[in-house]
Parts: structure tokens; C-alpha cells; sequence
């Protein structure tokens, strides 16, 4: 596990993928499940293009299972939207078989991350439906957003547009004399 991390958090997905077993699934809150290496090398290709980086504490090791502690997760998606990180409760579940990770069982995110998430998908999701309402079906596949590697720079385009959006509509602080 601590090896696959430090794979993941240096971008380098051919690395992180080697210790993923073919058969490996992915769960997360709020998620349809995720099953095989190719749908887990998705989630791994987006991280990179974000540079995610994860800190894991407090990982235990309960015979095939290691137990986490809380996540914190950072990455420039994240940053852009106006986010520093994002906190997940303490008890996602990572299963080893022969040395390869067989499930990952994430726990769901902090009330706090959350609320952040939700107060910034709101208001990007309604700026681009009045600035760039043809660009909502390219970040959305079957109702779900999509997060795929392609389609990380378009992402960022849009964030960054909405964000200077945002800096030159708000009122300007009144000048003291």
C-alpha cells in the first residue's frame, strides 16, 4: 500500500498500476463501483493529470487489510476551484492478496469537505450554464461528472475561467482616504 501511494502521489500511473490486481475494485460514497485495473487505471490517469497527492494517517494492518486513518487529499483541480484540500473520515479499507491490492473501500468525506464541494460544483455548474451552457455535456457522461484524464484540461480551461470571472465581477474594497 505504502508503495502504491508513493506511486500515485509521483504521477506515474504505470507504477501505481503494477501493484493493482487485474480484478481489483474501487468503491466510493456516492459512486456506481469500480471494477478491474483499466477502470482503476481512469481514476489513476485523472489523479496524475491533477497531480493529486494523498496523505494517508494512521494506516493499520489487520491481516489482508489495511486501515486507514483520515486522507487528506490536495491536487491543482482542487486549488483551482478554490479548494486546498479535501478530508475523508477515518476507515477506508485497502485489501492486499499476493502482494497486489485486490478493493479499495473509501470512507466518505468530512461533513466540512463536503459542503465545500458542493457550495463550489453549485456555483461553477451555474456559471457554466449561463457562460457555457454547450460545454456541460462534455464534463458529464450518463448524469455522472466526468473526471477522465482527456477530459482534465477542459476542466481546467472552464475553472479558470470561472475563476477570473469571479475576480473581476466582485465589487472592488473602498479606497480609505
Amino acid at each position: 500500500v505504502e508503495a502504491w501511494l508513493k506511486a500515485h502521489n509521483n504521477n506515474d500511473v504505470r507504477k501505481a498500476l503494477s501493484y493493482i490486481d487485474d480484478d481489483a475494485r474501487y468503491y466510493m460514497a456516492n459512486q456506481p463501483p469500480m471494477t478491474g485495473k483499466e477502470a482503476i487505471r481512469r481514476i489513476e490517469a485523472w489523479d496524475a493529470s491533477i497531480k493529486s497527492n494523498l496523505k494517508y494517517t494512521d494506516m493499520k494492518e489487520q491481516g489482508r487489510t489495511v486501515l486507514v486513518g483520515k486522507i487528506i487529499e490536495s491536487n491543482n483541480w482542487f486549488r483551482l476551484a478554490g479548494i486546498e484540500k479535501i478530508v475523508y473520515e477515518p476507515g477506508t479499507r485497502i485489501v492486499v492478496e499476493d502482494g497486489k491490492i485486490v478493493e479499495f473501500r473509501m470512507a466518505p468525506m468530512t461533513e466540512n469537505s463536503m459542503i465545500q464541494l458542493d457550495k463550489m460544483f453549485r456555483a461553477f455548474f451555474e456559471w457554466i450554464n449561463i457562460h457555457k451552457p454547450d460545454k456541460m455535456q462534455d464534463l458529464m457522461v450518463d448524469g455522472q461528472v466526468d473526471f477522465s484524464e482527456a477530459n482534465s484540461e477542459l476542466w481546467f480551461n472552464l475553472l479558470d475561467e470561472w475563476q477570473r470571472g469571479k475576480l473581476t465581477t466582485q465589487p472592488s474594497s473602498p479606497q480609505s482616504d
